[in-house]
């Protein structure tokens, strides 16, 4: 798209782009005090957001989650808007972020937030983790 500008008598043209989740313009003509390529910030987008999910206890449970933004947003997660428990593994790649629990505790049971953050703005989503006990098996008498 071209865009027209007329500022303090000057006429400045832009061309909006869009490629690979960037968004920037180009300036052409007399553009004072301008770099010819600017980046403008968006706010982190979560596409995919984590699930909420049941599991039972000792069986392990994946949360995932994937966003867009300029610039590209960092991952981190919270367990119940605090620190993540022992054992759990988060790694990011790419647009997202991925959170395993190999083995599950009745104190894993709670809130999972994916946070998306870049200089623009913090984005969150939440999901549930139900964690059912061990079924115990009662043997008859003999």
């Amino acid at each position: 798209m071209l865009f027209k500008v007329k500022k303090n008598g000057i006429i400045f043209f832009f061309i909006y782009l869009y490629a690979y989740n960037y968004y920037y313009y180009r300036c052409y003509g007399l553009c004072p005090l301008i770099t010819p390529l600017v980046w403008s910030k968006v706010s982190p987008q979560i596409y995919v957001s984590p699930r909420n999910n049941s599991v039972l206890e000792g069986h392990p449970v994946n949360f995932s989650c994937k966003a867009t933004g300029v610039p590209k947003p960092t991952f981190s997660w919270t367990f119940n808007d605090g620190d993540l428990p022992s054992g759990v593994n988060q790694t990011s790649h790419g647009e997202g972020s991925f959170l395993e629990l190999p083995y599950t505790t009745k104190r894993m049971e709670g809130f999972y937030k994916c946070i998306a953050e870049n200089k623009a703005h913090t984005t969150t989503s939440s999901a549930y983790l139900h964690v059912f006990g061990k079924q115990i098996e009662h043997l008859p008498y003999s």
